[in-house]
């Protein structure tokens, strides 16, 4: 699977895996933006990828962090496991819904340097 990984892409876009999580993932981008396109198993949407963090523990591929016109989107690429997404009208609410922790507070750091979010969280 090729993942995106232009951090100044101006339209969002996930790849999706042959799996049951994608209808999911897909609801999830449909909460906070507009599919305007699907390609094969690439879905783009309207939104700017403000946050690009690289896999860690093996288990983890990669996540982004989109600004969406309806508020956030986090989508996660896992190694193993399925690939999942949450989404929310802030930051740091996009953060508590996280079901994995550690991705959560590894994209605090990144929104942290980037001045998006305070460093109290």
């Amino acid at each position: 699977m090729t993942i995106p990984t232009n951090s100044q892409q101006d339209h969002g876009m996930i790849v999706f895996k042959d799996d049951e999580y994608a209808q999911y993932i897909k609801q999830a981008i449909e909460r906070v933006s507009t599919i305007t396109k699907t390609e094969g198993n690439k879905v783009f949407f309207e939104g700017r990828r403000i946050i690009e963090g690289h896999g860690f523990a093996l288990r983890v591929n990669s996540f982004d962090i989109y600004k969406c016109p309806r508020g956030y989107l986090l989508h996660t690429y896992m190694n193993k496991t399925p690939n999942w997404a949450v989404f929310a009208d802030a930051l740091d609410e996009l953060l508590e819904r996280a079901p994995d922790q550690q991705v959560a507070r590894r994209a605090h750091g990144l929104l942290v340097q980037k001045n998006l979010v305070h460093s109290g969280h």
